[in-house]
């Protein structure tokens, strides 16, 4: 995914880790159009970052 989206000329910011993940995204939430997040991912699963980006962050999320 990070190469297509590269390919797209998107800027593209990877953690593997939930917990340093929502910090970026807290931090740099006026910089960002668009969230990825895999459901597994350790620490924060996707579900709760749903929550918290909808919530905390005031970014759009989508959930199916």
């Amino acid at each position: 995914m990070k190469n297509l989206m590269t390919q797209f000329s998107y800027q593209v910011t990877y953690y593997e880790n939930g917990d340093d993940a929502i910090a970026f995204l807290k931090k740099k939430k006026h910089e960002i159009d668009l969230v990825l997040w895999d459901y597994h991912m350790p620490n924060i699963n996707g579900l709760e970052a749903l929550k918290t980006i909808g919530k905390e962050m005031d970014l759009p999320v989508a959930n199916d």
